[in-house]
C-alpha cells in the first residue's frame, strides 16, 4: 500500500499510534521521537493517525459571478479602445461627418463607435462624463437618467430629458478613467430602441 504524507510531516500513522498508546508524558516522548512536544500533544488529541486535508473548505471571492462577469465583458472591449485612442492621438486632426456637416471632433469619443449599431460616438459636441447620480445598475444594462439641463451638460443642444437603459452589449470601457461614466447623446431624439443614447462608457471596477 502507498502511504502519503504531507511534504512536511515528521511522524507516520504508526509512530502515531504509539504515541497515542504511550503513557510516558509528552516531554519524554517528544525525547524520544525526536520531534517538538506540540506534535505529541497534537496526536495524542486525535483518535486516528492519517494526515487531514489542508484544502480550504470555502473557496472565497471578491466578486459575485454576475458582476465579475459584466467586469470581464467591459474589460474585453479595453484593448480596442485604447488602440482607437491612440490612432486619435496621433491624428492632427479628427472629423467625423454627421449628414452633410463636418464638425471637429475631440477628445478620444471621436476614434470610437457603438458596437451594436456600429455608428460613430462624436457629433463635435455630444458626448462627456455624466454624474454617477444619473446612472444606476440594472439586469439589463445601466440607466441612464438626467433632466434638460443635466442632459445639456452633455449635449448643450440637448431638448428633452434622457431616460434610457442601456443593455450590457452597447456598453464600452473608456481608454480613460478619470470618470466612472461617460456618454454621447442625441439632442431630441428619444426614440426606441436608443432611447437618445449614441454610446455609453462604464469604467470596469477593480
Amino acid at each position: 500500500m502507498n502511504l502519503k504524507l504531507h511534504a512536511n510531516a515528521t511522524t507516520t500513522p504508526k509512530t502515531r499510534a504509539y504515541i497515542q498508546a504511550s503513557t510516558v508524558s509528552v516531554a519524554e516522548m517528544a525525547a524520544e521521537l525526536g520531534v517538538y512536544e506540540t506534535t505529541i500533544k497534537r496526536w495524542r488529541r486525535r483518535t486516528d493517525t492519517a494526515d487531514r486535508s489542508t484544502q480550504p473548505h470555502r473557496l472565497h471571492t471578491s466578486l459575485a459571478a454576475s458582476k465579475e462577469g459584466r467586469r470581464l465583458r467591459l474589460r474585453s472591449r479595453m484593448m480596442m479602445n485604447r488602440l482607437c485612442a491612440l490612432c486619435a492621438s496621433l491624428a492632427t486632426v479628427c472629423f467625423s461627418f454627421v449628414g452633410s456637416h463636418a464638425v471637429l471632433a475631440h477628445d478620444w469619443y471621436s476614434s470610437t463607435a457603438d458596437p451594436v449599431y456600429q455608428s460613430n460616438c462624436c457629433g463635435g459636441h455630444d458626448c462627456a462624463p455624466v454624474d454617477s447620480e444619473w446612472v444606476s445598475e440594472v439586469a439589463e444594462g445601466y440607466r441612464l437618467k438626467m433632466t434638460i439641463d443635466q442632459a445639456r451638460t452633455v449635449n448643450p443642444a440637448a431638448e428633452t430629458p434622457v431616460d434610457a437603459v442601456v443593455p450590457w452589449s452597447r456598453i464600452q470601457s473608456p481608454p480613460t478613467a478619470t470618470h466612472a461614466f461617460y456618454a454621447c447623446i442625441y439632442d431630441r431624439d428619444r426614440a426606441a430602441p436608443r432611447y437618445g443614447v449614441i454610446c455609453f462608457f462604464a469604467t470596469p471596477t477593480m
